[in-house]
This record gives structure tokens, sequence and C-alpha cells, in this order.
């Protein structure tokens, strides 16, 4: 209604209360009085009045004019006493044709009004479930808010915004289940993930309005950022102490400062300094115990069987998920020339999670887990092996990775397969070699079916002692942390998020050892190629 000048009258009125009750919005141009009577110009127009009156029922929007700057054009009226209902719209230098087809520049409220009404209409055609209360209250909610922040007696409830008005709004979920699911933020990936679940994710979702909308959920995975390998291993400010004693050994790491404002005693002070270590023993003659803090069981196992490795820094045993054990034992039995090894541990996985406010903000979570292993080892000739299998449950994460709503949040289930071998083909050469495989199983969730992941990984190493000296020794070392190579979450209404990441890590590593005085120096350089699984990653070299 592009018209005003005067109040409603009964038939005008009665055929408004009509068309609200019907659930028909009605849009009124607020006037034009700000530069001709801006007394009057405090409020909307008589006619738009209607607006305050009962019969309007929430559905009679005032609209009044702004300019290409978003500011309320000098001749419109302001929202005053209809503020609740008003809403700004461009108003100035409107193409549109006259009544013989020539093509104008207008300006006016009247203007507006059909800016509005042009809105509502495509809303209710695009979302013909929208009720008028709805589309009304749709509008509002999606408002540019201009003025004084909120709903003021200028701007009113603030300028239409219709591409806002046709974005998801409140919380939205997957497809026609309640199960809630962020357009924002939907978890972190982890590195053995890299750079999955880049594309591909498109689903179906809806939001408070019961308003059905197709999106690509892939951007609101995070990616676990690339850690730094050389730094924090050079960058060790702890001491290493060990002692060995009769059937016992003792190692330890403790802080090499400590802060001064602690309210310990003496005693206190020095148990708080440890940060990591472990006790191992024997308990009969072919059965030895090993308990560790902050070491993990594979670390309680290799000592036990006396296995030694290397001083690799970067190229590792190639597990690859971000874990921070807490607690761990180790019991080995030696049956004949057969080693068997029951091991556990606690701890927790360790992930950066961006927040929903910020891209770049965020901080490291803990997310406890548990792992048992049982494994096995002997020489035959020349040659060493071992194999173990190895379950871990982890509470709210998938591989150190976590899912938020309806793509997870309930833990996982995953069984390690590792076979070790080790050959001594000559007295200073030793060729060793690992492999892992696992199943990961999701389980079933609320809008979410069982799903499963494959990983593997695998490390190779060839080590020549007495090379230059007696007492030194030169590792290579080619490995491949461990990486999902299939699978994924299986969601409704989506095929299979797939998180089986496009590149591939690959590290090879070089150190090279020898004595000097009481200890040893090492030096050591490694390349890694398409680091945390992503392929388009720089190398890493150093």
């Amino acid at each position: 209604m592009s018209l005003g000048g005067s109040p409603a009258n009964s038939t005008l009125r009665a055929a408004i209360g009509r068309a609200t009750a019907a659930g028909v919005i009605i849009v009124i141009s607020v006037g034009n009085d700000g530069v001709t009577d801006p007394a009057a110009a405090a409020n909307p127009d008589p006619l738009a009045q209607i607006a305050n009156d009962p019969v309007a029922r929430g559905l009679v929007l005032i609209a009044g004019a702004t300019d290409a700057s978003q500011v309320l054009a000098d001749f419109s009226n302001r929202a005053g006493n209809g503020a609740a209902q008003y809403l700004t719209a461009l108003g100035v230098r409107i193409q549109a044709n006259d009544e013989n087809g020539v093509a104008f520049r207008w300006s006016g409220t009247s203007f507006s009004a059909p800016v509005i009404s042009g809105a509502v209409a495509l809303l209710a055609q695009a979302f013909p479930n929208l009720t008028g209360a709805q589309i009304v209250d749709l509008l509002f909610r999606t408002t540019t808010d201009l003025g004084v922040t909120g709903t003021d007696t200028v701007y009113g409830r603030g300028e239409l915004n219709i591409a806002r008005a046709f974005a998801p709004q409140g919380q939205t979920s997957l497809g026609r289940s309640t199960v809630a699911v962020s357009l924002m933020n939907n978890g972190t990936l982890s590195a053995p993930m890299g750079d999955a679940a880049k594309g591909g994710m498109v689903t179906t979702i809806r939001d408070v309005y019961d308003r059905d909308f197709t999106v690509d959920l892939s951007p609101t995975l995070g990616r676990a950022p690339q850690s730094l390998q050389l730094a924090p291993a050079l960058g060790d400010t702890r001491r290493h102490l060990n002692a060995r004693g009769g059937a016992m050994t003792l190692a330890l790491s403790v802080a090499e400062r400590t802060p001064e404002r602690l309210l310990l005693d003496k005693n206190e002070l020095t148990s708080a300094r440890a940060l990591a270590g472990s006790v191992a023993t024997r308990i009969g003659r072919d059965t030895s115990l090993a308990l560790g803090f902050a070491t993990g069981s594979d670390g309680l196992d290799r000592s036990l069987a006396a296995r030694s490795t290397p001083a690799f820094l970067v190229a590792g045993s190639g597990r690859g998920i971000d874990k921070a054990p807490q607690g761990a034992f180790a019991l080995r039995h030696r049956i004949g020339t057969i080693g068997v090894t029951l091991a556990a541990e606690t701890g927790d996985m360790t992930l950066w999670e961006r927040n929903d406010v910020s891209p770049r903000g965020g901080r490291t979570q803990r997310y406890s887990y548990g792992a048992q292993t049982v494994g096995a080892d002997g020489d035959v000739g020349p040659v060493s092996m071992a194999g173990q299998l190895t379950r871990m449950t982890e509470r709210e994460t998938v591989l150190g990775a976590r899912f938020l709503g309806g793509l997870g949040g309930d833990g996982a289930t995953s069984w390690f397969g590792d076979a070790r071998a080790t050959l001594v083909p000559l007295r200073n050469w030793r060729i060793g070699g690992e492999y892992r495989r696992g199943w990961t199983l999701i389980p079933v969730g609320a809008a979410r079916r069982n799903s499963m992941l494959a990983t593997q990984a695998f490390a190779f190493d060839v080590t020549r002692t007495s090379l230059f000296a007696g007492d030194d020794s030169l590792s290579v070392r080619w490995s491949e942390p461990l990486r999902v190579i299939a699978g994924g979450i299986a969601v409704a209404d989506l095929d299979l998020i797939s998180l089986a990441p496009s590149g591939r890590q690959r590290d090879l590593e070089a150190v090279y050892a020898r004595a000097v005085g009481p200890g040893y120096l090492t030096v050591n350089s490694y390349w890694r190629q398409q680091p945390g699984n992503f392929a388009n990653a720089p190398d890493d070299i150093g």
C-alpha cells in the first residue's frame, strides 16, 4: 500500500482485519513528511498507524526509505511509535517505468514498500510452508541493524536483508532428523586424515523455520595444524636420569627449571618436578614388569624386550596419532625362545580445535583414551620377529579427530595389528622394518550408521655400525605415519564423508651417532614430503 494521508476508515480497517486474520502480510509506506513537515515525520503517517492497531495482528509492516549508503532518506518519516513494525528498504533513485513505459529514477517511501512486498513474495514462493507470522519474524530476525543498536525510533528494526533471510537461521539439523549440525564448525580432523573431506559433503539441512537447504558441510571441518617436528625434539629442557641395580632399572625425566612460587615442601617439590618416568624389574627368572607415567606402553615393551632403535628425531615409528600417555604398564614372560607381552596404557588425545567466533581462534583440547596390547616375539637365526594386537578405545574422538553434533562425538574403537622384523645379515649391518594395519569402528549415532576406517603405517631402516670408528653408527629410515587409506563416516542423507586424505606423508631421515667422551654426538637430517598428509603442503627439510 504505497499511499497514506489519513487514518484508515472503518471499511479499510475491517478489510485489513480480515486480511491479517487470513495470514496476509500488508506493507504500508511510512510517509514522506521528513522535508515538508519534520514534526509529523517523527512518527509514521496516520494510515501506517494501523500497524499499531490490534487488527494488524503483527502482520502489518511499515516501510521506511534508505539510500544506497544505508542512511535514512531525508524525506522519509521515522519509526517513532511504530518502531516495532518498522522496516527500511532502498527508496532513493529506484529505477521503474511510468504509465507510458518510460524508465525513470524515483524516490519515496512508495518505492520502499514494493521492495519489502517483493521480499515477502519471494520467501512465500521459495518456502511455501512459512506462515505470514513466520515470514515477518524472519524478516525482522535477518535485518541489517542501523542506527542505535537494536530497535530504535529512527530505523525501527533495521534495513531489509533479503540475502540473509534466504540463509538458514537458528539451530540447523540434518535432513528431517532433530540431530543438530553446525554451519560453521562440525569438528577438527587429525593428522591421519590430513586434507580429507575437501568436498562432496552435500546434504540437506533444516533450520528453525522448517526450511530445507542443500549445503556442503566440507568447510565446517577444520584441519589439525601442521606440527613442528625438529624444534620440539631439539628443544628438550629436561634432564634424563637412568639407574640400574640388580634386577631393577629406573628411568626418569625431570624439569630443568621449576617455578619458584610453588607452595610445596621440599619432598613435594622434588616429586612435582618429575615429568616422565618408568621402572622395570624382574619378578621371576623369565618374567619382567615395567611401570611408567607419561610414558607409552610401546616404549615399556621395547625396553623389556631389549629392543633399541636409532635416535631418529622426525621419522618415528610411524604411529602418527598425537597422544599424551599418562600411565602404562607392560608384563613380559618368556616361554623358551618366545617372549609374550601384555601391556596397557591410558592418556589423552591432544587436538587443536578452532572456535566458532574466529577461524584463527582456538586451543588445544584433551580427550581420554585407553589401549590394551598383547604381543609375542622371538628369534630365528639372524632374524628377530615380533607381532602384536592392540585395542584402543576413545571416548570422544576418532583417531584423535573430534566430530561434533550429528557427525560424531561418541568416540570409536580401533584394532591395530603390528608386525616387526629385524635382520642382521652381516656383523656391522642391521635391517629393520615394521608395518601397522588398523581398523576403526565408529558406532551408530542419532544420524549416523556404523562406519569403518582402514589405516596403515610402515617404516623401514638400515643401520651400519663401526663406519668410521668402532663406536659410531649411521642409520637411514623411510617411513609413512599412520594414514586413513579407506572409509569414512556414514551420515544420514550423505553417502559417505570420506576421511581418506589425498596427501600421503613420507619421511626420510638419516642419523649419524658416535661416542664423545662421557656422552654421544648425533647429527640428523630429514626430508618430509606432503607433511601432515596434505597433498599441497611444501616439503619440510632440515
